[in-house]
């Protein structure tokens, strides 16, 4: 038997908890930065941030292409 101090390191340097607290805190953000943009472009300016946005994915696109 192992004493309980080194099962217990061992228990906690082997233990995914770390991993699944690390996945769903991305996965919460994710949800709440997509509610946000939704209700941004479900406003009554909506159309202008739409364009707005899609102005700016244009200009990063072009820029990113030096050859063309």
């Amino acid at each position: 038997m192992l004493p309980a101090r080194i099962t217990n390191y061992l228990h906690n340097r082997l233990d995914l908890d770390w991993l699944y607290r690390f996945i769903w805190r991305n996965l919460r953000t994710g949800r709440h930065l997509i509610h946000w943009s939704n209700t941004l472009l479900e406003g009554q300016a909506g159309i202008l941030w739409a364009f707005l946005l899609l102005v700016l994915l244009l200009t990063l696109f072009t820029q990113s292409n030096p050859g063309g």
